[in-house]
């Protein structure tokens, strides 16, 4: 067996000659596990002279496991070669089950019809499969408008009708094909808003009607609900974002005040700039505002930016200079080469002002600013640039050694080294009690704070950790990856929640809305994906015709998204109240019509195609628990909607 391992790593490699010489050796052997992996490898079709071996390898075969493994592979990987293959060979799966879900895949409908007559096989398949099969059997239903497969996942589903979108888009299009406008009725009664305002759309436009006058009155209802909805409420996004201002070169730094009233822009060694929110109005310019670290005050209400020498302030939102304080460089720094006067910035609840100079140096500032009290760090190098975080009384210092010293007397109260050297990034909960520091190893450690104790180590991601962020009830922290992928830790356990991987390629940045609701993070390649916390339902995509966005900001209420591009482009995204999004991924059949209601008010001040969504959801829902409780059955689960039968001469006669 470990032959036989070692012969499939081949087959898998990256050697042409490795794979043919693997193949030959396979076919000869012709084990159950040596024909899996010649059929994956026809499947994959990587080179010509590879796929020709496993086709000879693969026919003419007489034990029973040998085939089964063939068609499992076909069932699982498809490929149209090694359909082909399966076809001309006339091989059959021992399992009555399988075999009726290989000749759906395979296009044999007449053979499965007369297998699995009533579609329990295919049902049963539907509900066991992956994604990925089920966007196969989906994309062979949409091809040949099989009413069988409509009738399968319907069935497979109930009235939860939790499908994909490649799953609607199938059953659509195949009862719009097949003209079976009753059932699409039924179906729309049960979607989620999007897919019920598509179907709805599709009857309007060919004008069919119910006949019963009580259901009659409720599609007339819907469907001009209906009409009004457009776009893609699920994506949470308005149509086209504002743009505010266009620079040369990026912004490096965005900030929301806590009030959602100000958005705060900047730029290394340019300026600072200030709007009005929500509109994005009232720009103005802040004066002495050359920096490389800025920083907004917890209170919101002081703006800092940090130069080589001085740090100025600001007073928001009506960006009033406040001072500018100088921080001297200390000793030979800046002739060593050392950039510590370009790092170490804090401030406490109480309004400090916190400055690290030259490696040992603490600068204590505060209200009104006239000068600093000193705090000398004992044991600091003078060389290593890094972070400082103010909690409970204390600094802790995020350096080669990570030490915590007093903020009153300057005196170290705890300190660890060793592992220290690898981290990437950290970051602190609200009340100052957790830190979580990412690591090069892909690893997520969290420290109690002051005490610089462990206290927990989260494993999960593979590469290093990009970057962190917390909620800001400090209950749930964030993780980006190099692998693509954010993961959700509970905090303080740290056991895990998820996994958000929709990004496809390196994660960057994370920046959690202030309400706690929302979860934006941005990969590589510059696309800023939004999610919905905790659940982590994805909730919109941000790249607006090839935006590479460099910084981003929610403000608290989730309603808006700034961000600066590379190129230079401030913009404003509006964004889709955060429940009406979520309610437009849950099936009518689980709508709960208080709920409905409660959200049809809270968009009543919104933008006109939020009211138009929120207002056919609670229709739905209205529509939906009305008929439960007229057919006498509201405890039971509803049936109506979701009892499509297979009927070849279709519903025509269910006219005008």
């Amino acid at each position: 067996m470990s032959d036989v391992g070692d012969l499939i790593a081949r087959l898998e490699g990256a050697r042409r000659w490795g794979r043919r010489r693997a193949a030959r050796r396979l076919a000869v052997i012709r084990t159950p596990e040596a024909v899996r992996a010649l059929a994956v490898a026809l499947a994959a079709g990587r080179d010509e002279r590879t796929a020709a071996i496993a086709t000879g390898a693969l026919t003419g075969l007489d034990d029973p496991a040998c085939v089964d493994a063939v068609c499992e592979v076909m069932i699982a990987d498809g490929g149209d070669r090694l359909a082909d293959l399966v076809r001309a060979a006339g091989y059959r799966h021992s399992s009555p089950a399988d075999q009726a879900l290989l000749l759906f895949l395979a296009g044999d409908f007449e053979e499965y019809a007369e297998l699995d007559f009533d579609g329990s096989m295919l049902a049963a398949a539907h509900v066991a499969a992956d994604e990925g099969l089920r966007a196969r059997l989906a994309d062979r239903a949409r091809e040949s408008a099989r009413m069988e497969w409509v009738a399968a996942i319907v069935s497979a589903r109930g009235p939860e009708r939790l499908m994909s979108r490649r799953e609607w888009e199938a059953a659509v299009e195949t009862l719009t094909v097949r003209e079976q406008w009753a059932r699409l009725w039924r179906l729309a009664q049960d979607a989620p808003a999007p897919w019920a305002a598509r179907m709805l759309r599709v009857l309007s436009e060919r004008e069919w009607r119910p006949r019963d006058h009580a259901e009659r009155a409720a599609f007339e209802e819907l469907a001009a609900l209906a009409t009004d909805c457009r776009g893609e409420p699920g994506e949470g996004l308005a149509d086209a974002p504002t743009m505010l201002a266009r620079y040369k070169g990026p912004l490096n730094w965005l900030a929301v005040t806590p009030d959602g009233a100000s958005l705060i822009g900047a730029r290394y060694q340019t300026g600072v700039q200030v709007w009005d929110l929500p509109a994005g109005d009232n720009a103005r310019v802040l004066s002495g505002s050359w920096g490389s670290e800025f920083m907004l005050f917890p209170s919101g209400n002081l703006l800092a930016a940090r130069g080589m020498d001085k740090v100025h302030l600001w007073r928001l939102p009506s960006g009033e200079p406040v001072a500018s304080l100088e921080i001297p460089v200390q000793g030979d720094t800046m002739g060593t080469g050392s950039n510590e006067t370009y790092h170490g910035m804090s401030a406490t609840p109480n309004g400090e002002l916190i400055v690290r100079v030259d490696g040992e140096m603490l600068y204590v500032f505060r209200s009104p600013w006239d000068g600093a009290r000193q705090i000398r760090l004992s044991g600091r190098t003078a060389y290593m640039a890094a972070e400082i975080i103010a909690v409970a009384g204390h600094v802790v210092d995020f350096d080669r050694i990570v030490r915590a010293y007093d903020l009153a007397t300057g005196a170290e109260t705890a300190a660890r080294s060793g592992d220290t050297r690898r981290m990437r990034c950290v970051v602190a909960t609200p009340d100052g009690t957790l830190a979580a520091i990412a690591f090069q190893d892909g690893t997520v450690r969290l420290w109690r704070l002051p005490s610089l104790e462990d206290a927990g180590v989260l494993s999960g991601h593979q590469g290093r950790v990009q970057d962190l962020a917390v909620t800001p009830d400090g209950t749930m922290l964030a993780s980006a990856g190099k692998d693509a992928t954010v993961r959700l830790w509970r905090l303080p356990s740290g056991d895990p929640l998820g996994v958000l991987n929709e990004h496809g390629t390196r994660v960057t940045s994370l920046a959690v809305a202030p309400d706690g609701s929302m979860l934006a993070g941005r990969g590589r390649n510059g696309t800023v994906r939004l999610w919905r916390l905790p659940s982590g339902e994805p909730l919109g995509v941000l790249n607006e015709h090839g935006t590479r966005v460099t910084s981003f900001a929610v403000t608290p209420d989730s309603g808006v998204l700034a961000g600066g591009d590379r190129r230079g482009g401030m913009r404003l995204w509006r964004l889709w109240h955060p429940d009406l999004t979520a309610a437009c991924g849950v099936p009518a059949a689980r709508l709960d019509p208080s709920a409905a209601e409660r959200l049809e008010a809270a968009c009543a001040d919104r933008a006109p195609e939020e009211r138009d969504w929120a207002r056919l959801i609670a229709a739905l829902a209205r529509w939906r628990h009305r008929h439960d409780v007229e057919v006498g059955d509201a405890d039971a689960e509803p049936a109506a909607p979701t009892d499509i039968e297979i009927d070849h001469e279709g519903d025509r006669a269910h006219g005008h």
